[in-house]
């Protein structure tokens, strides 16, 4: 089992592991509903030194990420979500890539899908006799997101480490822009709805960044990001969306570029089976549990109780493209029936 540069910090601070792609992680540091609460009002920060992160260098790195990527207009200095898709026009991954200059790129994957990921750039590189380098940093470096709507202002206190840029960088960088300085990478990204940053550095500054980062912010864990995606609307990929269901009918279309490489295919592979994936507001309790049925005929995929709402919430999947304020049932582990209606995503609407 992997552990990460901050396991034994997160231990002093009493959190409670899971295991998670292979990964110990913190669960949560107490509560999940009042991390997640935290991260929408104030401030909050989480380990997610398991994700991947990947270096593309060379000359062809463009033309390498093109062949695979679901958006075609890459701009510089800018960060771009979207998908990995096979050479059958199946998605693999959703993942973030970042683009310095055409021969050097940094992309964010999936923990699960980082050795499918890796094996699909390395075949596009053999098969189409790239100049193109592929560097797995994972294990050299520490990942944090720091998020919350006071996240720009506390941000400021990281200036006391030295590899970091100045802070006054740091807190200019625009929605999905990045600034780099030696080995230390920061993005305006996360993964809550919120707005927030992530950093990737040497796993041996995880101490360092630790002592500042509990002393402007609280730890949180996988459960309450878990809820504050799902608030937001956010996918998590093997479960919302996997190498069987499409971007198409997800409320993803608009990161699939129609000039990229592989359109026609995953297009073609949605309108042979098309599903569509919903968000639902689920009357009360149990919580649904990924897998159980709902008729009109579908599954859940994600569920949470939303801190803010107050109420279970769910995405799921359905052969009926159903609409806003339809009404569902779900059996929750085979039995008991929750009814939900169909809503928009966001769940959450932010000013």
């Amino acid at each position: 089992m992997l552990k990460t540069p901050f396991f034994e910090l997160e231990s002093r601070y009493n959190a409670f592991f899971t295991e998670f792609a292979g990964c110990l992680l913190p669960l949560h540091f107490g509560s999940a509903i009042e991390e997640a609460l935290l991260v929408r009002n104030d401030c909050g920060f989480f380990d997610i030194s398991h994700m991947g992160r990947i270096k593309i260098k060379g000359e062809d790195a463009e033309k390498l990420i093109k062949k695979i990527f679901s958006r075609n207009e890459l701009k510089e200095r800018k960060g771009h979500y979207g998908f990995l898709v096979s050479q059958e026009g199946k998605v693999i991954d959703d993942i973030v890539v970042f683009k310095n200059n055409p021969s050097d790129f940094f992309i964010v994957v999936n923990a699960a899908r980082k050795e499918k990921d890796i094996e699909l750039l390395k075949y596009e590189i053999e098969t189409n006799k790239l100049k193109a380098e592929i560097k797995d940093i994972s294990s050299e470096t520490a990942f944090v997101a720091i998020q919350g709507p006071k996240a720009k202002d506390r941000i400021k206190e990281l200036s006391e480490i030295k590899n970091l840029p100045p802070a006054e960088s740091i807190i200019q960088l625009k929605r999905f822009s990045f600034i780099e300085k030696g080995e230390t990478f920061i993005s305006r990204t996360g993964y809550t709805g919120e707005d927030g940053f992530e950093l990737s550095l040497p796993a041996e500054l995880a101490e360092e960044i630790w002592k500042i980062l509990v002393r402007i912010a609280k730890p949180c864990g996988l459960a309450a990001r878990d809820i504050l995606r799902l608030e937001a609307g956010l996918i998590l990929y093997g479960l919302d969306l996997d190498e069987n269901t499409s971007p198409f009918g997800s409320h993803l279309e608009k990161f699939i570029s129609e000039k990229s490489e592989r359109f026609e295919l995953v297009k073609k592979n949605f309108l042979a089976n098309p599903q569509f994936l919903k968000g639902v507001i689920l009357d009360g309790f149990p919580i649904p549990q990924s897998g159980d049925e709902t008729e009109p005929e579908g599954k859940i995929t994600s569920a949470v109780f939303s801190a803010v709402l107050k109420k279970p919430i769910a995405f799921a999947r359905f052969k009926e493209n159903l609409k806003e304020g339809e009404r569902i049932n779900v059996k929750v582990r085979g039995k008991k029936i929750v009814q939900g209606t169909i809503t928009k995503v966001p769940f959450i609407q932010k000013d």
